[in-house]
């Protein structure tokens, strides 16, 4: 029950720094993807940063004895790579997970 709590209070901190013509999707499980349209990869980049701060606020002050984290990846759409949605996923996918190096690296725990 409380994974389900942790996934509701995640999905409301991403409704609350997107706007009423973006698209929320859960894929399953804990993956979820954003479609920010009319958007840069700058523009996408700073929502992420805003929703950082957001569910950051939030793991403050829900006090739940754990910390709700997210790792992501930006793709811009491009409709010559791009002809499926599948194939934007997949580059999101692999963004992703190169964020997660990154993030690991910094972290100083390799990966």
């Amino acid at each position: 029950a409380e994974g389900d709590v942790a996934l509701r209070a995640f999905a409301d901190q991403v409704k609350s720094v997107c706007r009423d013509s973006d698209i929320l999707a859960r894929l399953g499980g804990d993956e979820f993807a954003v479609l920010l349209t009319n958007t840069s990869r700058i523009g996408a980049e700073s929502v992420m940063d805003r929703f950082g701060e957001s569910l950051e606020r939030y793991n403050q002050e829900a006090g739940r004895g754990y910390a709700i984290s997210f790792a992501y990846g930006v793709v811009e759409f491009d409709p010559r790579r791009h002809q499926t949605v599948e194939a934007l996923l997949a580059d999101g996918d692999a963004a992703m997970y190169a964020h997660k190096q990154q993030l690991r690296r910094l972290s100083g725990h390799g990966g």
